[in-house]
């Protein structure tokens, strides 16, 4: 949904973007997407695409859209593929750009408040980072522990985060590329546990006793938290 409430845009199983007027209901005419590759793109099996598509919900079909994003503005919207991230500006849903450089397929999109910049994860497990308004090439952000299934940008524009469908949250600063915490939420209400690459943690109040230390001479061996804890104080 655009951030004005006028425009809803869905991914549907075809090469194309469905958009309707909330206003009116009205459908308006589909945006088509790129449906065959050419010399800049690498396709995947189509058997891959499950991951990223449950299967009970859609039938994959090659060249559908995998995600799609308004920016915060609502001026511009992006739709990925597995042939490219393909920009449309909110003026006539026009084609503005399409975006190159990611193997596999996307799985989500999320823009930066700040500076429009466009950010997209997928099947390589790699965060890239866009700018929809020039010719730059992708950057690479982060290497993830497995494929997210979302992104979100703070607003201050410095920190992204990546959720994966474990439970789990990484939180990476932007210009330094650099893995900032690392979130687990526990099922059944039962807390969280957040820790840093250093060493350093916390953890809700019914969490505690779920976390462990893990040292690099015993990787297989778990701690449990409290075993140091009368030598710290």
């Amino acid at each position: 949904i655009s951030p004005d409430g006028r425009y809803l845009a869905a991914a549907v199983n075809r090469a194309v973007v469905r958009i309707w007027s909330l206003s009116n209901g009205q459908e308006l005419p589909e945006l088509q997407l790129q449906a065959e590759a050419d010399s800049s793109t690498s396709v995947p099996s189509l058997a891959d695409l499950q991951t990223i598509i449950p299967k009970q919900f859609l039938l994959p079909t090659p060249g559908m859209s995998t995600a799609v994003r308004f920016n915060p503005d609502g001026k511009l919207l992006a739709v990925a593929n597995e042939y490219g991230i393909h920009v449309f500006s909110r003026d006539g849903f026009s084609l503005v750009t399409s975006l190159r450089g990611y193997k596999g397929r996307i799985a989500c999109l999320a823009f930066d408040a700040i500076s429009n910049r466009l950010f997209a994860a997928g099947e390589d497990r790699v965060i890239r980072m866009w700018s929809p308004q020039t010719a730059a090439p992708s950057a690479v952000v982060a290497q993830l522990s497995s494929m997210p299934t979302a992104l979100t940008v703070h607003p201050n524009g410095k920190v992204i985060a990546a959720s994966f469908p474990g439970g789990q949250l990484e939180l990476w600063h932007i210009e330094r590329r650099q893995l900032l915490a690392t979130i687990t939420f526990l099922p059944d209400q039962r807390g969280w546990i957040a820790a840093t690459p250093d060493g350093l943690f916390e953890t809700s109040e019914g969490a505690w006793r779920y976390a462990a230390w893990r040292f690099r001479e015993k990787p297989n061996t778990l701690f449990p938290v409290e075993l140091f804890y009368r030598n710290f104080y």
